[in-house]
């Protein structure tokens, strides 16, 4: 399907663009909103009315799911993988790892509790290992609409559509639209 083997993905902005659009083309053929409409609602508008997850959550909750997997495994080579560096700076697949840790903890109280602190990166397939039905109840709790591909200007300045769990984590300002 689209999102097939993604938990191996770093996934940039040009790519979640790309299966993006399918996705968003089945959400809008399910709930009749099309795009070339008079008054075409916007996908953050055709998520939430349909209560489903944007790609941004599907593919975080995939990549929590697989590192559970390989946690779970035990594997001695994930620990020495989670200390690797390229040119002084963690690998792409590390720092994404790290971003959708962030997002979970953030995503409701309990997660936040819950989880080993951020900075201890390397203590998180053990706490996993150890606590694998709190794990995956939190990841498939997970839940949110908005996508750092929901663009909007505001005020001239381009924006989240809303604030978000992705915002904080990935670097897109995210700006209160005013009233």
């Amino acid at each position: 399907w689209l999102t097939f083997k993604a938990h191996t993905w770093v996934t940039k902005p040009q790519v979640r663009r790309i299966i993006n659009g399918p996705y968003m083309r089945l959400l809008r053929r399910i709930s009749g909103e099309m795009r070339f409409d008079d008054a075409a609602a916007s996908d953050l508008d055709v998520r939430r009315r349909l209560q489903q997850p944007s790609i941004d959550c599907i593919l975080i909750r995939q990549r929590l799911r697989y590192i559970a997997r390989v946690a779970l495994a035990k594997p001695p080579a994930l620990l020495a993988f989670l200390r690797v560096v390229r040119g002084g700076k963690p690998m792409p697949w590390v720092v994404q790892m790290h971003n959708d840790f962030a997002v979970l903890r953030s995503s409701s109280r309990e997660a936040s509790a819950a989880l080993p602190p951020l900075d201890a990166t390397e203590g998180w397939p053990a706490w996993i290992a150890e606590h694998s039905a709190v794990w995956h109840r939190l990841v498939g709790e997970l839940c949110f609409s908005q996508s750092v591909l929901d663009k909007q200007v505001v005020d001239g300045v381009p924006s989240c559509a809303l604030p978000c769990p992705l915002c904080a984590v990935v670097g897109v300002p995210s700006f209160a639209p005013s009233k």
